[in-house]
């Protein structure tokens, strides 16, 4: 029953992190807007765009390293220049 709660917190923490990331990028954004021209931020309006698209699958990914990690027993970053884990061979 805890790991449920544990898990229904981890996902509106994320949906919320994703909802203040979106708003930030609103109100950072120039009212009117021509695509591809860069905006207050130095940003293209495509990028702002992507960052909003890929805010979610980093939040993912996150979740993904850190179940992989209680299942390894290690602290693995997801951020590492090796993210896969090597098995030793025998």
């Amino acid at each position: 029953m805890e790991r449920h709660e544990n898990m229904m917190l981890g996902e509106d923490n994320s949906r919320f992190s994703n909802e203040k990331f979106e708003m930030r990028t609103k109100l950072s954004r120039p009212i009117c807007s021509v695509p591809g021209v860069l905006n207050g931020t130095g940003a293209s309006n495509e990028e702002d765009q992507l960052l909003l698209e890929n805010a979610p699958l980093k939040d993912e990914l996150i979740c993904i390293w850190t179940l992989l990690n209680k299942f390894l027993g290690e602290t693995i970053s997801p951020f590492a220049s090796s993210p896969i884990p090597q098995a030793p061979r025998v």
